[in-house]
Order: C-alpha cells, then sequence, then structure tokens
C-alpha cells in the first residue's frame, strides 16, 4: 500500500504576523530553515521515492533541500498550490473583518463562496485541483513507495478533506502546523489517515 507523506512547509515571515498569503511567494524564514533542517533529518530513514512540491517558492525551498538530502528531484505539481485569497492577500483577520464586513464569517460559513470581491478561489476549486494532483500523484506509485507530498495548510487540508471523505465545511479537524507531518496509506483506492500533524522532529516547539 503506498504511504502519502503530506508535509506542510516551514514558517515564513508573514505567517508569523498572521498575515493571509495564500498566491504570494513569501520564502522561509530563518525558522522554516530551521524547521526545514529538522523535518530533512526525520525523513532522511523514510526511504522516499520520490518528493513532490507545489510550485511556490516557500514550497519548493523545503521540498529541494530534502530532496538533496535524498538524492532526489522535486517534481513539481502545480495542483498543490495555496488558495488565492484574492484581495484578502497581505492582510490580517482583522483588517479583512474591518475593511469587508460579514465576508470573513460569510466564508467560514459556506467555502464555496469567494474569499473575496476581486478575484480569489473557492475552497471547493481548491479541494478539486488537489484532488486532481493527489490522483496523479497515487497514479505514479507502486505498492511499496513512500512518497512526500510538500504543500501548504489550506491546500493540503482540503486535501485530506477529499481523500478521506470529509466534508470542507468540517475541516478544521485537519488544520495543519507549519513543518508537521500527516500520513495516509492508500488501500484498494482508499485512504487511511495514519497520523495528523506530527511534530516531534520539532524538538524545541
Amino acid at each position: 500500500m503506498p504511504r502519502l507523506l503530506l508535509l506542510r512547509h516551514g514558517l515564513v515571515n508573514p505567517n508569523q504576523d498572521d498575515l493571509y498569503i495564500g498566491s504570494s511567494d513569501a520564502p522561509l524564514s530563518a525558522e522554516g530553515w530551521v524547521q526545514t533542517e529538522a523535518v530533512g533529518g526525520r525523513l532522511a530513514s523514510e526511504g522516499l521515492a520520490a518528493i513532490y512540491s507545489s510550485p511556490q517558492l516557500r514550497a519548493r525551498q523545503m521540498a529541494q533541500a530534502i530532496a538533496t538530502a535524498c538524492g532526489l528531484e522535486v517534481q513539481i505539481e502545480p495542483g498543490l498550490r495555496e488558495m488565492d485569497f484574492g484581495c484578502w492577500e497581505g492582510l490580517t483577520e482583522s483588517e479583512i473583518v474591518a475593511r469587508f464586513p460579514g465576508q470573513m464569517q460569510e466564508w467560514t460559513a459556506d467555502p464555496a463562496r469567494e474569499p473575496a470581491p476581486h478575484g480569489g478561489e473557492t475552497l471547493v476549486q481548491v479541494a478539486r485541483r488537489a484532488m486532481r494532483a493527489y490522483e496523479k500523484i497515487l497514479a505514479r506509485c507502486s505498492e511499496e513507495d513512500t512518497v512526500l507530498i510538500v504543500g501548504h495548510g489550506g491546500t493540503l487540508q482540503a486535501l485530506l478533506c477529499e481523500a478521506l471523505g470529509t466534508p470542507l465545511r468540517a475541516r478544521w479537524p485537519y488544520l495543519l502546523r507549519a513543518a508537521a507531518l500527516s500520513e495516509l496509506r492508500v488501500v484498494e483506492g482508499h485512504a487511511a489517515l495514519v497520523s495528523l500533524n506530527d511534530c516531534c522532529h520539532l524538538h524545541s516547539e
């Protein structure tokens, strides 16, 4: 049965200020690089067969560092990119609430809504493209493969919902920490959640 290890990228500076940076191409912060080294050490003995990454810089940086240590190449999968928050990009939640009254509450209640009036994706759109990426990756796996997927909190959360048959409105139990690992095993096309938000490699947190 294939093992899929889902890894949320490490911290970036805007994350620490509670900014919505979905489509922004922010790099890892110094702390994010420390997390990358820690998770790389954790994965060195996993016998990874392949590494897939979102095209965005913060995910690519983490994926490339792990790939270099494992003697692998990073395979970019566009469907793993983070949600586009439209005109919410670069704002904190309190700024969004102040500038766009009612939008945050409406979006939280209904993930099919666009998060902003001027562009942006719905969570349903994100889930669909994430699931297409997941299916493409699975099709390339052998039964014994362990594969790493490096992505983003929102995208991986949506992917978990789709793979496990959880409604998107009930996604909050799958909220992922920076540099956290989660594991899916796939048996006859059905995904099972083995672990969620494993951060034991981040001893200092």
